[in-house]
């Protein structure tokens, strides 16, 4: 944890770096494939998508134990992930949901009891959207990325209007939220499983969720500005 402003400034400035980089070498992994490979299609190579290049590459193209140390850090990269994105909604549910709801304190032995259980319980939350996504057609990066889009927006231009909008409140904030993720998932379930062609592409969902976040959450801070209300907890406070 940082002790202070000055380094929670440095870690987030060099967190940005690292990412800069590992991005970098990603793209890098795609160049060398393509020149290994000397740009033949997919298609050609008996594949049906480009994301099975790089499985291709690993079984064809590198030594026996090479490859199996390169497949095992990728199902280590994939569990600790899933540990740590599990291990924070478990722990979330216990102190921020049960712990509040409950008019006694939890003690560590029922946290560790109903952390167990929302672990699974988020386990199987996560197991049944991944089942929807079965399809072989287009990229999972893409796929990933659009999916990601349908939040961030919401989640940055929430951000942004706490600081910018000095009438900012914790509720026009959550509803402007709420709706611009609405608006992304309905565009992203149209394109996918509707239409079946992009009609908003998935770069501009952050763009769309900021711009709906601003709007929505603009309007209902004037209209909350004009007719007198109990006094809330302003969203800047809660950021």
């Amino acid at each position: 944890a940082c002790r202070s402003k000055a380094e929670a400034q440095k870690a987030i400035i060099v967190s940005g770096v690292i990412v800069t980089v590992q991005f970098a070498i990603f793209l890098l992994v795609g160049l060398a494939l393509w020149g290994y490979y000397q740009g033949t299609a997919p298609a050609e190579l008996g594949l049906t998508r480009d994301d099975e290049i790089f499985p291709l590459f690993i079984i064809e193209g590198m030594p026996v134990g090479l490859s199996g140390l390169l497949l095992a850090g990728i199902l280590a990269a994939a569990m600790s992930t899933l540990s740590s994105s599990l291990s924070a909604l478990s722990s979330s549910t216990v102190t921020d949901v049960v712990a509040k709801l409950r008019r006694t304190p939890v003690t560590d032995a029922q946290g560790l009891r109903i952390g167990r259980w929302a672990t699974i319980g988020w386990g199987l939350a996560f197991i049944a959207p991944a089942t929807i996504f079965r399809s072989d057609e287009g990229s999972i990066v893409v796929l990933a990325l659009g999916v990601a889009g349908i939040t961030y927006g919401g989640l940055l231009g929430a951000f942004l209007f706490g600081i910018v909008n000095k009438r900012a409140r914790a509720a026009d904030a959550n509803i402007a939220f709420v709706i611009a993720v609405a608006i992304n998932a309905f565009f992203f379930v149209m394109e996918e499983y509707v239409v079946g062609e992009v009609r908003v592409a998935w770069p501009w969902y952050p763009l769309l969720g900021v711009v709906v976040t601003f709007v929505v959450g603009g309007v209902l801070s004037l209209h909350r500005a004009s007719v007198p209300a109990e006094p809330s907890v302003p969203l800047s406070g809660q950021l």
